[in-house]
């Protein structure tokens, strides 16, 4: 990125980790396709608790990163 950034004129100012936010119905409604006979061991007890629209916050290797003309 840093080479990019050079290439085409820019600087990075900074460079963050990326944390999304997804709901925890959502990955479980997601994940069930994976888990087989087990999805309903997840998701049960996400809709039982009301945990649904609870954010998750995740992060995989996503960089943010600002950046100026240099």
């Amino acid at each position: 990125m840093t080479g990019l950034l050079r290439r085409t004129g820019f600087h990075a100012v900074d460079y963050r980790k990326h944390w999304q936010t997804l709901e925890l119905g959502y990955v479980g409604m997601r994940a069930a396709p994976y888990l087989g006979p087990l999805a309903p061991l997840l998701r049960g007890p996400i809709r039982l608790l009301g945990l649904e629209h609870t954010p998750l916050a995740y992060w995989v290797g996503q960089t943010m990163v600002v950046a100026r003309k240099a």
